[in-house]
């Protein structure tokens, strides 16, 4: 009878905690990502968060070439952010993005947030987590 009553307990503390729904983890990440895919350079892309993050810049990104910024850790927010830039010849536009860190994503190392433009001009963004230390 008293296994019986702690296993009630132990269910009972479980339900409570998963049901609470205020749970949400604390993301953080340390290096930003341009992979340009396509054969056009990016003359600039500028990143601006919605809260007072600092933003993040990349200049003359060559034709399927990388821009990399690494800074110390910064806390993500998971609210929109724009990003600015220039494809090619084209005019200068800005996109608006709203980036998720996926559920499965253990909190752990930080994050690298990767912006990658396609062959066409679409630009997409995910997070990469590294298995181990940088």
């Amino acid at each position: 009878m008293f296994n019986k009553f702690i296993l009630l307990i132990g269910v009972s503390l479980i339900t409570a905690c998963a049901s609470s729904g205020n749970y949400a983890p604390i993301y953080t990440y340390d290096e930003f990502l341009v992979n340009n895919n396509s054969n056009q350079p990016i003359p600039s892309l500028k990143v601006t968060f919605s809260d007072s993050e600092p933003g993040l810049s990349c200049e003359n990104i060559a034709a399927l070439g990388i821009c990399t910024v690494r800074f110390a850790n910064r806390r993500y927010m998971e609210s929109p952010f724009s990003v600015d830039w220039a494809f090619g010849n084209n005019p200068s536009r800005v996109d608006e993005l709203n980036l998720k860190v996926p559920a499965y994503f253990t909190l752990g190392p930080p994050l690298r947030m990767v912006l990658e433009i396609s062959p066409q001009g679409e630009i997409s963004a995910h997070f990469e987590k590294e298995s181990c230390c940088r």
